[in-house]
């Protein structure tokens, strides 16, 4: 599959001994995370890197090889990383 996606990197670096980071995808936005707990909204912006408006869907939390990531589109802010952290959370029964 050769199709890249855009996804924010969850895990602290070093936190497995293999090359390997978990993240969340990030999709269109259709409103979900505003029904739906699961997805959070992310501003598009030169800080994030997004053209569009988006959501992540910590719903398909993921590990990829680092051999897979090809460029940083940006970041986050912290209030994002918060709601991220907190879906996930929920989504996991922690």
């Amino acid at each position: 599959m050769d199709k890249r996606r855009p996804a924010v990197v969850v895990s602290e670096p070093g936190f497995t001994h293999l090359p390997l980071r978990i993240v969340v995808p990030v999709t269109d936005d259709k409103h979900r995370h505003l029904r739906l707990y699961w997805y959070v909204g992310i501003i598009a912006d030169a800080k994030s890197g997004l053209t569009k408006p988006s959501e992540i869907d910590t719903a398909q939390c993921h590990s990829f090889d680092l051999d897979r990531f090809v460029t940083k589109l940006g970041s986050i802010r912290a209030g994002e990383l918060s709601l991220i952290r907190d879906a996930l959370a929920i989504s996991l029964g922690l």
